[in-house]
């Protein structure tokens, strides 16, 4: 298939035009052709700006095998040994306008450019003289051009065979590239089409990277055998790594073995979503998910009635004094649990910890979760120091677009690897105000252009704010259109296509979305890049940060 479907007619290149209607009669199962792609910076290295005259892609076999860089010179086109020069129709080519150059300039700014794809598709570059009166011997070329880059006119009319031995030869030069899946293809072609002035919708784009961050890890396979030879295990990596995902899997594989299970959150919500995943109706004898408060209170309430209620208000209530009394009561029952796991253990403190231990037979398991980087609260300390456990960490981010990714390093001045195949994704947007007006004009705008144009569900996206609602630059908007604004449920966070959804990051942690706004980053409780950091890694697909002048 060849993009765009029909020649531009604005354009005037009557030699990329004779190209184009050659490569429109190839095999459309075996090639894409793309014409006139334009370029500009994204990567260190990179040129600022440049066009390719044409890309071709094998696809042969289901498979994106390779890609080519074509560039086209009209007219009489000839090289002087002599004085290393090309010239076209008697004048000189000049520095990086001549063919060799500009195609082999272009090919390896496009491997800066899709470093996902360059890792694992080998990248090849031809020129193409299509003027009849062009005819070459190997005395004629610079030895930097082999025979099989350079297409003629009779190669040109014959094109079908020289592919083949091109990309074979690309492959042949990069025997350590096997190329990648149509999947990973379609993203790549996706943002091709789009810069032909042929957009791709944003959902669609979304639905295809979606798929490819559905997947288990290396790491995460070995973390399952090591479950099975480690009583205490502290698994730590960075947001997005699959902590909850795996800490999930060993409540299930513990159930499974007629084992009882503890398993606890710090937000209420991802308690909620594994219960539901799990489909507890929380009357099990063999496992509870809960959140910490909640489980204590339950726990104070059943040995002291009354005692939660008169002492909630106490100023240390949350973080001290109710730990307190739930390692008072657990101490004093018989231990019930052959399974510990805390996720979000970095929002957990110390006496959290030691209060739990009574809860656990002698011989218990105690698996936690954590990312030091996302201590938004200064809570974790350190863990039971009666235990001694082994430390494991998952280190691929596999929740979001590479863009975001490097967004997230820069948040906490580390690399955070990704796998092979993880979708570039669109490019953060930052968006500047002067003040609260300004920001919740440039929202709304923003919002309702992605559900409108870009067809967008409003479940899809949420706002994350960094203060109450009552006190954000969203507090005089009661609506988006015919969209009212409402806080995401404490209890289950489930978002709605009926609303515009918003919620802060103490009720957001630990959840996810397609597509979040930062908003009132100027209201920040203090300056920490912690903070930022977990908002944004809970973005999957898109993020959008503002940002006062």
């Amino acid at each position: 298939m060849i993009y765009p479907p029909t020649y531009p007619p604005h354009k005037t290149e009557h030699a990329e035009e004779q190209v184009y209607q050659i490569l429109k009669t190839l095999d459309a199962d075996r090639y894409d052709v793309f014409y006139d792609r334009r370029f500009a910076q994204m990567r260190p290295g990179e040129r600022k700006d440049y066009q390719v005259d044409f890309l071709i892609a094998d696809l042969g076999g289901g498979r994106f095998n390779a890609l080519l860089v074509l560039e086209v010179k009209g007219g009489i086109v000839k090289y002087n040994g002599q004085q290393n020069c090309w010239t076209q129709n008697g004048h000189v080519i000049k520095g990086d306008d001549d063919p060799i150059t500009q195609a082999l300039g272009n090919m390896h700014n496009l491997v800066k450019h899709y470093p996902e794809i360059s890792r694992r598709v080998p990248f090849e570059w031809a020129v193409c003289f299509p003027d009849p009166r062009n005819m070459f011997s190997r005395k004629q070329i610079p030895p930097s051009l082999t025979q099989l880059q350079l297409i003629e006119s009779f190669a040109l009319g014959t094109i079908g065979r020289q592919l083949p031995m091109l990309f074979e030869q690309a492959r042949n030069a990069h025997p350590g590239l096997k190329g990648t899946d149509l999947g990973t293809y379609q993203v790549f072609k996706e943002s091709l089409l789009a810069g032909l002035g042929m957009a791709v919708p944003l959902h669609t784009r979304f639905a295809a990277e979606e798929r490819r961050l559905i997947r288990l890890t290396e790491a995460q396979m070995q973390l399952l055998d090591l479950v099975r030879d480690n009583n205490n295990l502290q698994v730590t990596g960075p947001a997005g790594c699959g902590k909850t995902v795996m800490a999930t899997t060993i409540a299930r594989e513990a159930r499974q073995q007629g084992l009882k299970v503890l398993m606890l959150t710090f937000n209420r919500i991802p308690a909620a979503n594994i219960r539901a995943g799990f489909g507890l109706t929380g009357e099990e004898k063999d496992i509870v998910v809960d959140n910490y408060h909640h489980f204590a209170h339950m726990q104070v309430e059943k040995a002291n009635p009354g005692w939660w209620v008169d002492h909630v208000y106490d100023e240390e209530f949350w973080s001290l004094e109710s730990a307190a009394k739930l390692d008072d009561v657990l101490k004093e029952q018989e231990p019930y649990y052959d399974v510990l796991i805390i996720d979000e253990g970095q929002d957990f403190r110390e006496l959290w910890y030691e209060s739990l231990e009574h809860a656990l037979k002698p011989g218990g398991r105690y698996f936690v979760f954590m990312d030091e980087d996302q201590d938004i609260f200064d809570a974790f300390t350190c863990l039971p120091g009666s235990r001694q456990f082994t430390r494991f960490r998952l280190p691929h981010n596999c929740r979001n677009t590479v863009r975001i990714i490097e967004r997230l390093e820069d948040y906490i001045g580390k690399d955070i690897p990704y796998l092979d195949g993880t979708p570039e994704g669109e490019p953060v947007r930052f968006y500047t105000y002067r003040n609260d007006i300004d920001q919740a004009r440039i929202v709304k705008d923003e919002w309702l252009r992605m559900v409108r144009e870009e067809g967008i569900s409003p479940a899809q996206i949420v706002i994350l704010l960094n203060t109450q609602l009552a006190q954000s630059c969203l507090s005089g908007t009661k609506s988006f259109g015919k969209y009212p604004i409402a806080m995401i449920s404490k209890d289950t966070g489930q978002t709605s296509a009926d609303h515009v959804n918003v919620a802060t990051i103490r009720n957001f942690k630990g959840l996810e979305a397609d597509v979040v706004f930062i908003l009132d980053t100027d209201k920040m409780e203090k300056e920490d890049k912690r903070v930022l950091y977990t908002q944004a890694s809970r973005a999957r697909l898109w993020l959008g940060v503002f940002c006062k002048e």
